[in-house]
Formats: C-alpha cells, structure tokens, sequence
C-alpha cells in the first residue's frame, strides 16, 4: 500500500529557498573569482562590460549542477536538509532524469525576468524576479497539498524527510 509523504510547512520551504539562495550566491562568487584568474582581472572592462561571452553560462552550469546533483542524492539540497524536507516526485518516489530537468526549467522561470534588465533598469528586473517568486510561492497557500508553481509545473513536491 502506497502513503504519501507527510505534507510540509510553506514557511519551512521558503526558509529552505532562502538557505539555498545562500549557497548559491556563494557558488557564484566562486565560479566568479576563477573566471577573474584565468581572465587575469580581465572578465569586465574598465566600463564593467562582460568580455567573455562564456562566464554568464558558466554561472549558469554551476548552480543547475549544485541542485541536480543535490536532488539526485536522496533529494535534498542543503538548505533542504538543514529543514528537514525532501524533494520527491508528486507520488513520493525519487525523482528520475525527466523530472530533475522539468523542476530545474521551471523554479527557472522567475529568473527569465532578469532579462528584462536590458529593457529597464537591473532594480526593476530583480524586483520582477522577486514578485514572481512570491506569486510561485503564495500558490502554496492557497492549494490543498501547499505545492507551489515550482512543484505544480515540475511535477515534485516538498515532504518532510523524518
């Protein structure tokens, strides 16, 4: 007889978000101090233009590699782990290769705006990303199982891992 996975708290999940936020701004700010030694301080001009075309998806590879492989091993990132949550596929089993790639695209999407950045100003694109993300997850509160647009559109959802 299958059970489902115990249900989690909306805030432990943001609280999680936020820790993984964390790593990841850290992740970045390595990816970014190596590209500076082997541009030897030449990865922006003088004007702060990008002059290498392959660092913004390096940055990209680093922090979709960190939450692959995280959510491949047991499915838990580390602020995952430091809540005690597990991201499983909707019917509570690990998650397999289609379903990392379709929770990957699409806790992605909120990320799109920041290319609106060209379009206006880098506050106003970081402030659409940060309305999106709370969109994404105020549509925990008002589901039945607390998924949000992350888990809706990836077909996962966060459990307790107790």
């Amino acid at each position: 007889m299958h059970v489902d996975p115990p249900r989690t708290a909306l805030l432990r999940q943001i609280a999680a978000a936020i820790y993984d936020g964390c790593v990841c701004i850290a992740l970045l700010a390595g990816s970014g101090m190596t590209a500076q030694l082997i541009t030897h301080g030449q990865l922006f001009s003088s004007s702060g233009q990008l002059q290498h075309g392959w660092f913004r998806p390096l940055q990209t590879a680093v922090v979709a590699l960190y939450l692959v492989a995280s959510w491949r091993r047991g499915g838990q990132t580390i602020g995952l782990r430091a809540w005690k949550l597990r991201l499983v596929a909707r019917d509570g089993q690990p998650l397999g290769r289609w379903l990392l790639l379709r929770r990957l695209l699409a806790i992605s999407l909120p990320w799109l705006a920041l290319l609106a950045a060209r379009m206006t100003t880098p506050g106003n694109a970081f402030a659409m990303v940060l309305l999106l993300w709370t969109l994404a997850y105020a549509c925990g509160l008002i589901t039945t199982d607390r998924r949000t647009i992350q888990d809706i559109l990836g077909g996962t959802r966060i459990c307790r891992a107790d």
